[in-house]
């Protein structure tokens, strides 16, 4: 009712990166921080005089620029990006498309955080070894502090779809509430012959 009365704050944007190159050279930082140093010397006049509607005035004087100068983030890179909006690459025509341009790094987005199997949907790649395949990755996730079993079983039922029996397997492993107990589940159950 009385939101006037608080303090607005300011939001906070936050960029991640587990490369410690990228945080220690090339961090992103707010293009406030990266202005060009011609510009902080540019003076404001080049002729002053008394009334400054008389004085000759320079780019440095137009309020708009130097907002739009201080506007959003720099990624200082070395290199040409290919930039997705919401990180996407979720079909094979997205694929093909870095394929043609010959970009050979780039970044799967939420789709394959979704689907354990996304490259092999994809036609892209073909994981023989189910099985060891997701025992490999509880193995390697047990270890992942903040993170939750139930999301680890939800990309592992989107593997399990296209089974025969997947509505039986799925309930089984709805009940494990451990990493363990996961592990021990494909370790004994052979649900890919």
């Amino acid at each position: 009712m009385f939101d006037w009365f608080k303090k607005k704050q300011k939001p906070v944007v936050n960029f991640e990166t587990e490369n410690w190159a990228v945080r220690k050279y090339a961090p992103i930082k707010p293009a406030s921080e990266y202005l060009p140093s011609q510009w902080k010397k540019m003076p404001t006049f080049t002729n002053k005089q008394t009334h400054k509607i008389d004085s000759e005035q320079t780019v440095r004087a137009c309020p708009g620029i130097g907002d739009y100068m201080k506007t959003g983030f720099v990624i200082p890179a070395w290199c040409d990006m290919e930039l997705i909006p919401n990180g996407e690459v979720n079909d094979l025509a997205t694929f093909k498309f870095f394929q043609s341009k010959n970009i050979t790094q780039f970044m799967i987005g939420r789709q394959f955080a979704k689907d354990a199997f996304f490259l092999e949907k994809l036609d892209l790649e073909n994981v023989k070894k189910k099985t060891a395949s997701i025992i490999n990755t509880i193995n390697e996730l047990e270890h992942y502090k903040y993170l939750n079993i139930n999301l680890l079983k939800k990309s592992i039922f989107t593997a399990l779809s296209n089974i025969s029996n997947s509505k039986k397997v799925k309930k089984e492993i709805s009940v494990i509430n451990n990493y363990s107990g996961l592990l021990n589940y494909f370790e004994r159950n052979a649900i890919w012959s």
